[in-house]
């Protein structure tokens, strides 16, 4: 079995990567708020996490990352919960894409795709064709296939032709039918794992109570390390890292609880923590 012990997205003297490997480790990690890129932020209320999480978005983290709100990437472990992908994009949305007279929606089963979202392909589909048109709308180059963990944004929906025109990078418009929207996510928020070898330039972590074998070492150290830092003004980038995907967030954690479970909290970009932490993150216990 070969290990990888070398981090290639972040900085030699960055906090994330000094505590990613103590994580993979074993041991302690410190929440002092002292580092440049690994912070903690202590809210116990989910909705004030909810709250804070838009700011970040919408207002601080932009700045601070140098970056658009739609490159910063919410993380979470699970799927359903407060804290899961499933609620937290229906709040992102309302707040980072809100309804206006002036964006078309289709609704496909519970989820309400808005013209400017921010959607995942969530399943590999080599048959689906792109094109990427010039800023006359004339074609310029095609092909086929779009791919597991693909990320882009809602251009337009078109209920008479019953369909919607996806950007992904690179410029490549790709039109679904509306049969096909069971392929497609909102991607405000995903799962840790969707996000294995992702980069973005500022990550958020919210972490709560929840079932256990999702709190484990591998997957905090994987939320972790989504980040990309800057090393005098340029990118790092992981030699592994998805061809479409080109930034990694710094990351907010949450810190420990008794017995090692995790406290309630946010992780976001430039390693933030929102949650309870009076004490450094033991994960000798909950994460292992």
């Amino acid at each position: 079995m070969v290990e990888l012990k070398k981090i290639f997205r972040q900085a030699k003297e960055s906090d994330i990567i000094v505590n990613a490997h103590r994580i993979n480790n074993g041991e302690q990690i410190s929440l002092d708020n002292k580092s440049r890129d690994f912070f903690l932020l202590e809210r116990n209320d989910t909705n004030v996490i909810y709250k804070h999480m838009i700011q970040l978005i919408q207002e601080k983290l932009p700045r601070y990352v140098k970056a658009t709100p739609f490159d910063i990437q919410v993380l979470t472990p699970m799927r359903k919960g407060g804290l899961g992908c499933e609620t937290l994009n229906g709040i992102l949305q309302r707040y980072l894409n809100p309804a206006d007279g002036r964006k078309k929606e289709h609704m496909n089963g519970d989820t309400i795709y808005r013209e400017g979202d921010k959607v995942m392909q969530v399943k590999n589909n080599y048959q689906l064709e792109w094109e990427v048109v010039s800023k006359y709308g004339i074609p310029v180059d095609r092909g086929v296939g779009v791919f597991n963990g693909d990320m882009g944004r809602v251009l337009e929906i078109q209920e008479a032709a019953s369909c919607l025109v996806v950007e992904y990078d690179e410029q490549r418009r790709v039109t679904y039918p509306f049969s096909l929207l069971d392929e497609l996510e909102l991607s405000y928020a995903i799962t840790i794992h969707k996000s294995q070898g992702s980069e973005y330039p500022a990550v958020l972590l919210p972490l709560l109570g929840g079932p256990r074998m999702l709190f484990n070492r591998n997957l905090l150290y994987t939320a972790i390390t989504r980040e990309l830092c800057h090393d005098s003004g340029e990118q790092r980038h992981g030699a592994e890292h998805d061809r479409q995907r080109q930034r990694e967030p710094p990351v907010y954690g949450a810190g420990g609880q008794d017995r090692g479970a995790v406290r309630e909290g946010l992780c976001a970009g430039r390693m933030r923590i929102l949650g309870r932490a009076s004490s450094p993150v033991r994960v000798e216990g909950g994460f292992r």
